[in-house]
């Protein structure tokens, strides 16, 4: 009986040692399984996250573009208003025929000063441009006659003229 009874034991030490091995490894299929999910509410939070960011950078641009658009709303009225109040002022200047001539008397002397303001008539102003191009255009002339503003006495030996003073 005894063989038979060790074969009974050995068989139940062989089920407990698979059923010990079957639950570990069920524990670690659970572990394994739990960790996955960890990882995997991370990723969401994450993911999460990663959107309110994105959400957070869009209000941002849609803030900075509507603040721009006040801007520059606001800049083209004041332009307008700028141009409405220059046209305003433009008009409530009188003419100079409207301006009145002082009525304290001057001497002969300072009669010029106040019947031509600016002491200065220039007259038409193509004459003094038309002036200065005959000007320019004589100086070119005698320029292009291709004669040297230095005489030849007063230019300095070089080369062989040097040569031939040295030697008398």
């Amino acid at each position: 009986m005894k063989p038979q009874f060790d074969k009974l034991k050995d068989f139940k030490e062989k089920e407990l040692k698979e059923f010990k091995e079957f639950k570990e490894f069920k524990e670690d299929k659970e572990k394994d399984i739990k960790d996955f999910k960890e990882k995997d509410k991370e990723k969401d939070k994450e993911k999460e996250k990663d959107k309110e960011k994105e959400k957070d950078k869009e209000k941002e641009k849609e803030k900075e573009l509507k603040e721009h658009k006040e801007f520059k709303e606001h800049k083209e009225k004041e332009i307008k208003e700028h141009k409405e109040k220059e046209f305003k002022e433009f008009k409530e200047v009188k003419d100079f025929k409207e301006i009145e001539k002082p009525t304290k008397e001057f001497k002969e002397k300072d009669k010029d000063i106040i019947e031509n303001p600016g002491g200065f008539n220039p007259g038409d102003p193509i004459d003094p441009i038309q002036q200065l191009h005959q000007r320019v255009a004589n100086l070119e002339n005698i320029l292009a006659t291709g004669k040297a503003f230095i005489k030849p006495q007063e230019r300095p030996a070089v080369g062989k003229r040097a040569a031939k003073k040295g030697a008398k």
